[in-house]
């Protein structure tokens, strides 16, 4: 086997299978790790307050470093939703795009057309524009969010990010392929974020809820695998089917000689990549050999997905009843006590959506107020409901 990845295989041996002295060197670092691990909770705690941007987003994250099958589990959850009426063309993949020779908010690509080239969108993104994905890349995880809003979107995916505290969305978290050698944060270990975040995280599929299908797009006879992905133990399977294979750094920039040279050195048919790979050198004029990893999501996992829909909804379904009934003109209700009740509606809204996601409810007064604001009651009983939690004009928010 031939590696070009230099301090990435150094990496991998060290958090997966280290030697006694790498051992040795995760227990010196530890103290680095302790501080690395308090300012990762401190910036939990800062930014837990999660805002809703309105839409509904969906989260696809891991916890350590390289690849955990990130990628192929968001091209599923925007097939699954994509090819639902309602959602049809309004779902949108949000991601950094690393290493990509831009800046700033991009819109890759929306309704089958790209708009712009691998180099200013990132290989992961243009392997999602390349299968007809709606893609934004922003640092700003925020801005993509709003950016894809304002294009239409319904639904977004975020890719990697479970990190962004700050905005309300359903995580899903996936665990390694393998496990760590050590349970440590970086860089002792190998988790970005402390172990215990898993218990933060709305879904963790096993290995019951994704179906993995892979198999050679274009195979040939003598094929070389070339590869420059996180993780390229992954990959191994293949070997029987070339006859040499090639690891560079994850999202290596290869060049067209380079692999013009690897398909003459062996005199091979084909040079074999992954999709996220095959985005980059596809105009390169070299014969590919592609592999494709698709998955399938169990009915559990897709029920998990509908549940959260149902029941982001709800809060907005009902704010809807309340406003379609035309408020409480109905009820002669006018003036100050008109916009009391509306400011009331939207704290109380507010709150429940944030007990939701503790598992906790209103109370029984709080409940009773809410439905007797937006079911159109006697707003006498509502006014005196009010008084009774009468801190909710200064104190939700």
């Amino acid at each position: 086997m031939l590696e070009y990845r230099g301090f990435e295989s150094f990496c991998s041996a060290y958090f997966y299978s280290p030697s006694w002295w790498q051992k040795m060197l995760s227990f010196l670092l530890l103290p680095f790790s302790l501080i690395y691990c308090f300012i990762s909770r401190l910036k939990f705690s800062f930014l837990c307050g999660q805002k809703d941007l309105g839409i509904l987003v969906f989260s696809v994250g891991n916890l350590v470093v390289g690849g955990s099958g990130k990628s192929p589990l968001c091209k599923a959850i925007y097939s699954f939703f994509n090819e639902m009426s309602e959602y049809k063309n309004a779902v949108f993949i949000v991601l950094r795009g690393y290493r990509r020779k831009s800046k700033g908010c991009v819109v890759v690509s929306q309704k089958g057309e790209i708009l712009v080239p691998c180099d200013i969108s990132g290989d992961e993104a243009m392997d999602y524009a390349i299968n007809g994905a709606n893609v934004i890349v922003s640092e700003d995880r925020k801005a993509g969010i709003l950016k894809a809003k304002e294009l239409g979107a319904k639904i977004v995916i975020l890719d990697d990010g479970f990190r962004h505290f700050g905005i309300k969305k359903f995580d899903i978290l996936l665990k390694p392929f393998s496990k760590p050698a050590c349970d440590f944060c970086l860089p002792s270990g190998a988790y970005r974020l402390p172990k215990s975040f898993y218990a933060l995280a709305d879904f963790i599929p096993d290995d019951s809820d994704i179906v993995r299908n892979s198999r050679i797009l274009y195979p040939t006879e003598r094929m070389v695998l070339v590869s420059g992905i996180a993780n390229p133990s992954r990959l191994n399977k293949h070997y029987a089917n070339c006859v040499a294979h090639y690891h560079f750094s994850d999202h290596y920039d290869f060049s067209a000689a380079e692999l013009k040279e690897i398909l003459k050195k062996h005199a091979a048919t084909s040079l074999l990549v992954t999709s996220k790979d095959y985005a980059k050198i596809k105009d390169f004029g070299i014969p590919f050999s592609v592999i494709n990893l698709e998955l399938s999501l169990s009915e559990n996992f897709k029920e998990k997905l509908l549940e959260y829909v149902r029941k982001k909804n709800k809060i907005s379904n009902d704010i809807q009843v309340f406003y379609l009934r035309g408020g409480y003109n109905k009820e002669g209700v006018k003036g100050a006590d008109r916009q009391m009740a509306e400011a009331i509606i939207e704290k109380l809204a507010k709150k429940r959506k944030k007990l939701d996601n503790c598992g906790e409810n209103l109370s029984e007064y709080e409940t009773e107020l809410l439905e007797t604001l937006i079911y159109g009651r006697d707003f006498v009983e509502a006014k005196r409901l009010c008084e009774i939690v009468s801190w909710y004009k200064n104190d939700i928010t």
